[in-house]
């Protein structure tokens, strides 16, 4: 007798046909708009290493540019890495700039080939707090979005592949946190504030007629710089989340590990859900299902990097958690990692 959650083979087959390999969208992350002087093909080429440049910066979390040793063949043919181009209206300093669109599987072979970083596009989400305090006038909340400084963070942000959260203003954040309490440092009103938000990554900036001070959180690690531009602090806040998530140089983005873990599952739609959701993560090479047991699923991962930094994706979105393992010699399909589905 099948069990009821039993796979049928025609769609077991399908799993093993397609979660061999992640799947890579096409989107924002890799577009960059460069300004150009005319639409010839010398300037799309300038245009397009200098789009090269801000990839990578944004894939990679560092700076990579023609002077960084082995890369001068990249940048003498950056074309070869995209996917489309168009033009478009610019700005007043640059009246027309060309979109490009990078290909997300050439970026990523390229970080491979040449032993980079790669950051994944999941990241952490930043609130960000700020205060300003201005001669004669009483401290109080920067809120307009128009304001220089948010948009300042913003522009840093979409460089950097961040996505920016701010409050949301109302009666409860008011009554939570008092411009004077961001001003002083006080940390136990901010925890309090941003609880509501679910987001452990906050960029708090204070701002006077003079000076700013910024500081920067994440799960514990905290940095504090003083006179900086708010691009430099929203910079450096991409610095420490890149030292933690991105799959570092000395793997290279490349399959460096192997882990057999299992998953406890529910029904035969969890299994499609859990599948669908390993292929999407930028640290997963390959999945191999192994084994489809009652409330269980055994799944042989390729990983770019490691166990660790697996998890550390996890813990993004909470979708699939750590459970404790059993002794000895983890990751195997003797004794595999548990871990629990908890999307529905």
């Amino acid at each position: 007798m099948k069990h009821p959650f039993a796979l049928p083979s025609c769609l077991l087959l399908g799993f093993l046909l397609c979660i061999q390999g992640s799947c890579w969208a096409a989107t924002s992350f890799y577009v960059a708009s460069v300004g150009v002087a005319s639409q010839s093909p010398e300037e799309r080429a300038k245009a397009a290493a200098v789009g090269l440049q801000e990839i990578l910066w944004r894939v990679t979390g560092s700076k990579i540019t023609e002077q960084t040793p082995g890369l001068a063949g990249v940048f003498k043919q950056p074309e070869t890495y995209l996917d489309s181009f168009q033009y478009a209206a610019g700005t007043d300093n640059n009246p027309q700039q060309v979109v490009l669109q990078f290909s997300p599987q050439s970026i990523l072979q390229l970080t491979q080939t040449y032993h980079l970083a790669f950051w994944p596009e999941n990241r952490p989400k930043v609130l960000v707090w700020l205060v300003q305090s201005q001669a004669g006038q009483p401290d109080s909340f920067i809120r307009d979005a128009n304001d220089t400084t948010v948009k300042k963070l913003q522009e840093a942000a979409k460089l950097r592949g961040l996505t920016l959260a701010f409050p949301n203003w109302d009666a409860d954040d008011l009554a939570a946190l008092r411009p004077a309490q961001l001003i002083s440092g006080d940390k136990e009103a901010l925890m309090n504030a941003s609880f509501r938000y679910s987001l452990d990554t906050l960029l708090v900036g204070a701002l006077n007629d003079t000076t700013s001070r910024w500081r920067l959180d994440h799960r514990g690690e905290q940095q504090t710089l003083t006179d900086v531009d708010p691009a430099v602090g929203l910079h450096t806040m991409a610095d420490m989340l890149a030292r933690t998530y991105a799959l570092g140089k000395a793997t290279g983005g490349n399959t460096s590990s192997t882990a057999v873990i299992a998953v406890e599952v529910r029904d035969f739609l969890t299994y499609y859900n859990l599948m669908n959701y390993l292929t999407r993560q930028a640290q997963v090479a390959s999945a191999k299902l192994i084994e489809a047991q009652p409330q269980r699923l055994i799944v042989e991962l390729s990983l770019r990097g490691n166990l660790p930094q697996f998890d550390k994706g996890l813990s993004l979105d909470r979708q699939l958690e750590p459970l404790a393992p059993n002794s000895g010699d983890i990751g195997t399909r003797e004794n595999p990692v548990p871990y629990r589905w908890l999307s529905k």
